[in-house]
């Protein structure tokens, strides 16, 4: 998750892993202390008035997947008025999700520790939130506890830095492969989009076996010309009485969105 101020964006959550919705959010397979921090947060925030939904403030959140898919909505608004209408804000600032495929934040992530910053979990969570109050905020006390998840945040948000590239909202036209937001892309749209993130990072290797990797699990979604079928739309209140979200459902089919931005805030 994304706090924009101004023209930019900074990282206020850690990655949070889980399956692509198809609309423009996540399942969220596992529940972790990450996500219970998270949830924990906008919970407190929604009661004490800081968190806004929709211009109210007596909405409940249910889970993570709800807290997600309402920040998702923010991005859903440049389809209809083309800029960052709040549909859910934080103390008046937007908040936005951003996606990044598996196989590639495994890749960037793998590794020993970086050790710029003296190696701390500390230093590299004040290198990629830049102190922010949200951040600081969810995650007090947690540092130690969260230490692997901070690390690969950090890890990544390095990439970024080191390429010149910046944290970016999924539908956010500043950032680096803008598409049309909303809309479904198929067989020969996925093919040209995987093969240009190939041209643009040839130069990293540890990226080749990432993006086959990624070839491989969404076979069908690089293969098929044709439309499949239209998912149901997320349905919270049903959601709640169905059984867990199923772990099959494809991670982010569009690459562009999974590599433009990948999940922080660069400056």
């Amino acid at each position: 998750m994304l706090c924009r101020s101004g023209e930019r964006y900074r990282p206020i959550s850690l990655g949070i892993p889980g399956s692509y919705n198809r609309y423009g959010s996540i399942d969220v397979d596992t529940p972790s202390a990450n996500t219970e921090a998270v949830l924990s947060y906008f919970r407190d925030r929604l009661r004490d008035g800081g968190l806004v939904v929709n211009g109210r403030r007596d909405e409940s959140i249910d889970d993570i997947e709800q807290l997600l898919w309402l920040f998702e909505r923010n991005a859903l608004t440049y389809l209809r008025h083309h800029r960052p209408r709040q549909v859910t804000t934080l103390d008046g600032e937007l908040v936005v999700t951003t996606l990044i495929a598996q196989p590639v934040w495994d890749a960037l992530t793998a590794g020993p520790d970086p050790d710029s910053d003296g190696g701390s979990p500390r230093a590299w969570f004040g290198r990629v939130c830049r102190d922010s109050p949200m951040a600081g905020t969810i995650y007090r006390g947690r540092i130690s506890e969260l230490a692997t998840e901070i690390r690969r945040l950090y890890r990544v948000n390095e990439f970024l830095r080191h390429r010149g590239l910046a944290w970016a909202g999924t539908a956010d036209p500043i950032q680096r492969y803008p598409t049309d937001y909303g809309g479904q892309f198929y067989g020969a749209v996925n093919r040209a989009f995987l093969a240009q993130a190939r041209r643009d990072f040839a130069d990293v290797v540890v990226l080749r076996a990432a993006f086959d990797q990624h070839e491989t699990e969404l076979g069908e979604v690089f293969q098929n010309d044709e439309e499949p079928p239209e998912p149901a739309a997320p349905d919270t209140a049903a959601r709640r009485e169905s059984s867990p979200p199923s772990s099959h459902i494809q991670r982010a089919i569009r690459i562009s969105t999974n590599l433009r931005a990948m999940h922080a805030d660069v400056g």
